[in-house]
């Protein structure tokens, strides 16, 4: 009977997970490829994917996914090879939390944030952004001129290399952000903890050999001693590839889609 339930169980598992990869490919399939060209002449590739049944009259959230340091490139593909993040606009999400996402891909030899992923202790935001973060941040603007985004509800969240843009996004637009969720990421403590009205949401695994999981423990200790709404996972015994886990907590979408500047 042990062996019989397990085996239920497993196949239950990969049904689940052969069902979501199937809707997160077509979501793919179905998502807009374009190019962004930045004031700085750099060009940023992004996927942009939107709500069914798009009504210009409603107001959307806007999701920012930043994606990690093995994904860049230029051909607007290779960053969507860890999708998990699509569970945010997938399933039942899709129909509860209908919003937009974007997800730009940053060229090789680029980097969303010009910082030493590997110091751990925390590092000071750049005076100027990288020359990725400077064309996503002339997207965000350019978009909310195309489509009727919902101003109050823009949300980042990014992996590893991705993780440290998240944090640099909101270091520089934190006063935009209702809510920010770093994967196994780092931040400037000290001037991300001005932002108090951005919920924050980080995750790491104590294992990382990647990025020192003393880069979030530090952040969130940082955010919680200046007041500000924070939530931190650490996943035991875990490395570095942890987006699966960290995308699929319970909760999370929801926490998310109900964060809303006041």
């Amino acid at each position: 009977m042990k062996y019989f339930i397990s085996t239920a169980l497993l196949v239950m598992t990969l049904v689940t997970t052969c069902n979501a990869a199937n809707d997160y490919q077509k979501l793919i399939a179905n998502s807009e490829a374009r190019v962004y060209q930045g004031s700085n002449g750099a060009k940023l590739p992004y996927r942009l994917f939107k709500p069914d049944n798009y009504d210009p009259n409603k107001s959307y959230p806007l999701i920012i996914f930043l994606h990690g340091a093995g994904s860049r490139g230029t051909d607007n593909v290779k960053h969507m090879t860890n999708c998990q993040f699509l569970t945010l606009i997938s399933g039942e999400n899709r129909v509860k939390h209908p919003a937009f996402l974007i997800a730009p891909q940053c060229p090789a030899g680029k980097r969303w944030c010009e910082t030493d992923w590997s110091a751990r202790t925390a590092h000071k935001t750049p005076a100027v952004p990288s020359e990725s973060m400077a064309c996503l941040l002339e997207l965000v603007d350019e978009l909310r001129k195309e489509f009727p985004l919902d101003k109050s509800r823009l949300y980042v969240l990014g992996t590893s290399m991705g993780g440290y843009g998240t944090c640099d996004f909101v270091c520089r637009r934190g006063n935009e952000v209702a809510a920010y969720v770093p994967v196994c990421g780092g931040a400037d403590n000290e001037k991300i903890c001005q932002f108090k009205n951005a919920k924050a949401w980080f995750f790491h695994g104590d294992k990382d050999a990647s990025v020192p999981v003393e880069r979030s423990r530090s952040a969130v200790a940082a955010l919680k001693a200046a007041g500000c709404d924070v939530r931190y996972t650490e996943l035991p015994g875990r490395g570095h590839n942890i987006w699966t886990e960290a995308y699929d907590t319970p909760g999370l979408a929801e926490w998310l889609f109900e964060q809303k500047l006041k």
